[in-house]
Parts: C-alpha cells; structure tokens; sequence
C-alpha cells in the first residue's frame, strides 16, 4: 500500500466561510457572527479544524431555534477531539519553530526578537497557521486551544518528537549509556556487598 501525505494549509478567510456555507447548505442552520468567531478562535482557519469546531456547534445548534451559548462545553469536546492534530503540529515543528510558538505562547518579550531574527521559521509557522498575524502587526498563536495546549503541556512537550528525529537518536545513546553505569554500579555495589 501507497499512502500519500497532503499538507493542507490554512484556508483563506473566503475559503472558511465558503466551506461553512458547503457545510450547512441544505439543513436549515446558519451560524450567527459570534458563533462563526468561536470556531474561529477554536480553529483558526485549518481546514481539519474547521470541520471539526464547525460540526461540534452544528451539533448543539441542533433543535434549538437560538444561537449556541455553552462555548464550554464546545471547547472542551473540541480540544479533547483535536489534541493528536496538535501533537502532530508541535512532533513535525522545527527547534526554533518550537521556540517561537512556546515564547509567544508564554508571553515572553523574546518571542519578537525571534520573531525577527528567524524569518525563515517565522514564514514557516505563518504559511502553516501555526501562528496568526493581526492586523495591527500582532503576532499570536493561531488558536485559544492551541495556546492553552502548549501552556499545559509546556513540561512535558521534549517527549514529542518526530520519529527517528536526532534528538531521538541522542536521547536512545543517552539512555542506554545510563543503563550500562547503572549496570556498573549495581555490579560492584554486589561485590562489595559480597565482601561484608
């Protein structure tokens, strides 16, 4: 079997309320402005994620002849339903690309310096709408859950590694470098045990 991978960027503004309108045509439901800015702020405008935050108001709007108010329990349901995309976008991230998105996500002055000095990286997250830049010049993380996601995992994120990756490969030498002086030591702790 052939698989192919596709990468699909981030929809235009257009194209995201091109597919809202290819969403609902033909139930009877339309989102309001504040429901449509709450997918937005969920998903950005990454085609997956749209669906995804897109389907979970749809869902709630169901029956009901008013907009949708538990965004709560949207949020939720979205983030449990999206963490492996994230995974995925941290996993496939590159070291400075990573550096950025945890320095904006914390907030850290740095974040523009190396906003500035990394361009290459900076097109990079922006072309893969992993961050946004408003139109005041702000650059931000592109969604409220990523942002919530990288601020929650921030301790444990060095687990997430694209496999085979060199840092990898460096951690699997250290750790079985480790193991082999625990080895050591458990050896001459039973010798000297042994001669007691």
């Amino acid at each position: 079997n052939n698989f192919v991978f596709v990468h699909l960027r981030p929809f235009s503004p257009e194209e995201a309320e091109a597919l809202f309108g290819q969403m609902l045509a033909g139930t009877g439901v339309a989102f309001s402005q504040v429901e449509k800015d709450h997918i937005y702020s969920l998903a950005g405008t990454h085609p997956l994620l749209l669906q995804a935050a897109a389907s979970l108001v749809f869902d709630a709007k169901l029956g009901r002849t008013r907009p949708v108010k538990d965004f709560a329990a949207i949020r939720a349901q979205f983030s449990d339903l999206v963490e492996h995309q994230f995974k995925d976008f941290w996993k496939w991230s590159l070291d400075r690309e990573r550096e950025i998105l945890l320095q904006l996500a914390c907030c850290h002055e740095e974040a523009l310096t190396q906003l500035e000095a990394w361009a290459a990286e900076r097109e990079n997250l922006l072309r893969r709408g992993l961050i946004a830049l408003s139109e005041g010049g702000h650059y931000s993380i592109f969604s409220s859950v990523y942002w919530q996601w990288l601020i929650d995992n921030l301790y444990r994120l060095e687990e997430i590694h694209p496999p085979a990756s060199p840092k990898v490969r460096h951690l699997q030498v250290q750790l079985k470098a480790h193991q082999r002086r625990l080895e050591i030591l458990e050896e001459q702790k039973a010798r000297l045990g042994a001669q007691h």
